[in-house]
């Protein structure tokens, strides 16, 4: 195994909690739970979700700054539903008025039904070029000290000015949705960190300064993370059956690799609340310590962010940050010694 750079610490981020509009009264008091207790944990940002059923991300970005001290919103940004200059004034916007950070998550599509009822019938690997293009436009509005020129296919800016200029301490940290190839050669062409749906630790490929979207269920014991597992999400045949409709129209690369991936008896990588349509990511169940072991792998291969699902309750981020302490712990005294920022992979080896 090459050697891999290890992050000095984690990036750790929590998910806001998706649009329910059965309650829709009590949504802002569980986005400020979330984000106050994703704080109160120590998580760097929150994920704020787009699409056509959640409120604006923008709006509930600007709550979540307001009702925290320090938490990053992590805004899902789409090329489709907002030009590259109003999402770097928003940006700049957020740094001058509250001195807080807006990160972002840069995703080429969404449901390709969402896209098209938008009029965006742009294939596939189109999307993610539109994407590359949208991104260096931000970029430059936000860093040029001078007017901004672009030209390209999608968008063209001649001579913009008027976007302040952020402090470094406040610019975005930029992250790409995309596990296919058109995704990994955007998220390389503009630098961003890529964020993928992960396979097993053993079967990850390594790419240095990549992200994971996960769940964690982790217990005292593995016999108690399972037995919650398997009562959060039993046997649910009708999501199985959404589950595959739902690959039948997609062209997201990511469900389909998901989909076909085998995760090994015994480990703590586990699929079933994705093909029971009841959760977009794969979980890592079991002990605090197995499962910190299955992060250490992950930050063997690069990895330096994570980005959590959702959680149940209160106990799941509180859980989360002590795998995620315990998995930082274990990178420390492993690679002790070596002041080089390659560290040899093999000291990361779970023991």
């Amino acid at each position: 195994m090459s050697p891999a750079k290890i992050p000095v610490e984690l990036a750790v981020y929590s998910s806001a909690p998706a649009f329910d509009d059965t309650r829709w009264r009590d949504f802002p008091r569980a986005v400020e739970h979330v984000a106050r207790l994703s704080e109160d944990v120590g998580m760097t940002g929150m994920l704020i979700y787009t699409d056509h059923a959640q409120p604006d991300p923008w709006a509930l970005a600007q709550f979540v700054i307001t009702k925290t001290r320090s938490l990053s919103p992590l805004v899902a940004l789409q090329p489709g539903c907002m030009h590259p200059h109003s999402a770097a004034k928003m940006i700049a916007s957020a740094a001058y008025l509250y001195g807080r950070r807006i990160d972002l998550n840069l995703v080429a599509g969404g449901f390709k039904a969402e896209l098209e009822s938008l009029g965006d019938q742009t294939p596939h690997d189109q999307r993610y070029e539109r994407l590359v293009e949208y991104t260096e436009v931000v970029k430059r509005l936000l860093f040029s000290e001078t007017p901004v020129e672009f030209q390209g296919q999608h968008f063209t800016i001649r001579g913009v000015v008027g976007v302040p200029k952020v402090e470094p301490e406040l610019r975005p940290r930029f992250m790409m949705s995309g596990s296919s190839e058109a995704g990994q050669r955007a998220c390389s062409a503009v630098g961003a960190t890529s964020i993928v749906y992960p396979l097993p630790g053993a079967a990850q490929s390594s790419t240095a300064g990549f992200g994971i979207r996960v769940g964690v269920i982790a217990r005292p014991t593995s016999e108690a993370a399972w037995r919650l597992a398997h009562e959060r999400f039993p046997k649910y045949r009708q999501g199985e059956i959404a589950h595959r409709l739902a690959l039948a129209v997609s062209d997201s690369s990511w469900r389909h690799q998901l989909d076909q991936t085998r995760a090994a008896p015994g480990g703590v990588y586990w699929l079933d609340p994705f093909r029971s349509y009841r959760g977009n990511c794969p979980y890592l169940v079991g002990s605090y310590s197995d499962v910190a072991d299955e992060v250490v792998r992950y930050i063997a291969l690069g990895c330096g962010t994570l980005i959590l699902s959702e959680p149940f309750d209160d106990t799941d981020y509180t859980d989360a940050a002590l795998v995620c302490d315990l998995a930082m712990d274990r990178v420390r005294q492993r690679c002790a010694g070596h002041t080089d920022s390659a560290v040899p992979a093999q000291l990361l080896e779970a023991r």
